[in-house]
């Protein structure tokens, strides 16, 4: 039997429990694989939903074959990657999903599961009053024949700094007033590094050597070194040795 377009109404149904029989039983979807965090982001709706296309199916005594194509999130310009997938109807199982084309294919890849997802949403959400066809170009692959000119964006106008002369100091002003304890505050305090180790922060050291009329890299390198005694780098290494273990 040849393959014909998939639809709405002849897709194999792969319920809750089918998928997760599959994912539990298949070696290529390991725990460690499945709560990973682009697996995850494969398995979300909006890009299931603009990734595949060209779907179409056969069906074979009780094996239905479904295979389709899958746009790369991250390389959209490079080919869509073939998926195929088996499932027994009679049995109510998924024998297999596979991705052809990705490095991560033989270990089971989330273009896999993002299919995988996309046949189990289509499949058991409720029966539209007209029939969709999903043999259609993945929306995702448009991008490969977007090009964007530098024309499009249109006329950037002058910055006229005047516009915005003192709107930083009347923000600072305003926040230290109400002693605001936000990173902007912080930042802008009166330069003492002694006092607070946030000074030392690369944000604040450039804002200082502007102020201070600095035009090269060697006065910069000269503040810094200034600025960044031994003493407050001890201080400052101690304080954050244990900030990956801190949810402030």
């Amino acid at each position: 039997m040849a393959f014909v377009q998939a639809q709405s109404d002849n897709l194999p149904v792969v319920d809750s429990f089918m998928l997760m029989e599959f994912i539990k039983f298949n070696d290529c979807f390991i725990q460690n694989e499945i709560r990973g965090l682009k697996a995850e982001w494969s398995m979300r709706g909006s890009y299931i939903e603009s990734a595949v296309g060209y779907v179409q199916l056969k069906r074979e005594e009780n094996k239905c074959t479904v295979t389709s194509e899958i746009c790369p999130e991250h390389r959209v310009r490079t080919k869509n990657y073939k998926i195929i997938m088996i499932v027994d109807e009679e049995r109510e199982v998924v024998d297999t999903v596979k991705c052809f084309d990705c490095s991560a294919a033989e270990g089971g890849c989330k273009h896999a599961l993002a299919f995988l997802m996309w046949v189990h949403k289509k499949s058991t959400q409720p029966s539209p009053t007209s029939i969709e066809c999903y043999w259609k170009k993945p929306v995702l692959s448009a991008a490969k024949s977007t090009i964007i000119k530098t024309d499009n964006f249109g006329v950037t106008p002058d910055f006229d700094s005047q516009v915005y002369a003192g709107f930083l100091d009347v923000v600072v002003s305003k926040g230290k007033e109400v002693q605001s304890n936000n990173q902007l505050v912080k930042y802008y305090k009166s330069f003492s590094p002694d006092q607070d180790k946030t000074h030392l922060g690369l944000h604040k050291l450039l804002s200082e050597f502007q102020k201070c009329g600095g035009k090269t890299y060697v006065h910069f390198l000269s503040l810094a070194e200034n600025t960044m005694t031994d003493e407050l780098c001890s201080i400052i290494v101690k304080d954050t040795k244990d900030q990956s273990a801190s949810h402030e």
